[in-house]
């Protein structure tokens, strides 16, 4: 039993195959490489609403490809500003917000709380470049931290952990 850390809870790999949902696990590289294919509810298809939110419009714009890509999810909107991220929530209904690193006039753990406690109350994932960054995030309610010195998989699976529990 191989435990799978994510934002969803404890999820363990059992021969291949993640309880808690039907996903299928190649277990056979290392950690790095651990392949991820979830068939969420086959028959139905849940599509999350993704909003992207951070400071550079070439990093939102290169996460939102690499969801596409990967996982066949398009977002549903970018964001710079807070304002603008907190209008794009309601208007979308979001399911998830990525938040790259933190917007300009709002400290970080202030922008999770308040998405948080926001009417619809996405799901968050905090990517940020310093890993001291983790504790504040996850202490103002992010569901997952994502170190940007990471593979671009563990975004993935953050993803899909999250979407395997708003499915739920």
């Amino acid at each position: 039993m191989l435990p799978l850390p994510s934002a969803a809870g404890a999820f363990y790999i059992y021969d291949g195959v993640i309880d808690k949902c039907n996903c299928l696990i190649d277990t056979t590289n290392s950690w790095d490489d651990v392949l991820l294919h979830c068939f969420i509810n086959e028959s139905e298809e849940f599509n999350m609403q993704i909003v992207v939110a951070g400071r550079q419009a070439s990093t939102r714009r290169a996460i939102s490809l690499l969801i596409r890509t990967r996982l066949g999810l398009e977002t549903v909107g970018e964001a710079s500003e807070v304002d603008e991220l907190m209008s794009l929530v309601k208007a979308t209904q979001a399911d998830l917000v990525l938040l790259d690193e933190g917007l300009p006039g709002a400290q970080l753990s202030e922008l999770v709380s308040n998405l948080r406690e926001h009417d619809i109350s996405p799901a968050v994932i905090v990517l940020n470049g310093q890993p001291e960054a983790e504790a504040v995030a996850l202490a103002a309610g992010a569901n997952a931290f994502v170190y940007k010195g990471d593979r671009p998989k563990q975004l993935l699976i953050a993803i899909e952990s999250i979407q395997i529990e708003r499915q739920g």
